[in-house]
C-alpha cells in the first residue's frame, strides 16, 4: 500500500486525472456486469448460502434490492432475506 501511495504522489495532476477517468470507467463497467447477474422480481432462484432452512431451496424473488433480496420459498411462510451474491438463477 505504501508503494502505491508513493507512486501516486509522484504522478502529475494530468496523470492523476487520466487515472481517475480510467478507474471510473472500469467501476462503471463492472457495476453493469454485476447488475446483469442480479435477479428480477418473479425470477426463480436457488439459495446457495444462508440460514440452514433456506440453503439449497429454490424459490421466487419477491423483492429485489441492490445487494439483498426477499425470496419466497414454497412450504415456508415468511420470505428469506438473503444477499444477492448468495443466489443463483435457475
Amino acid at each position: 500500500m505504501k508503494t502505491i501511495i508513493s507512486t501516486l504522489s509522484s504522478l502529475s495532476a494530468t496523470d492523476l486525472t487520466s487515472l481517475n477517468k480510467a478507474l471510473r470507467s472500469e467501476i462503471k463497467s463492472r457495476s453493469a456486469q454485476t447488475a446483469s447477474l442480479r435477479p428480477t422480481v418473479g425470477a426463480q432462484v436457488r439459495i446457495l448460502r444462508g440460514k440452514d432452512k433456506y440453503a439449497g431451496q429454490v424459490g421466487t424473488a419477491v423483492v429485489v434490492r441492490k445487494t439483498r433480496c426477499f425470496v419466497q420459498v414454497p412450504g415456508i411462510e415468511s420470505p428469506a432475506y438473503v444477499l444477492t451474491s448468495d443466489l443463483e438463477m435457475v
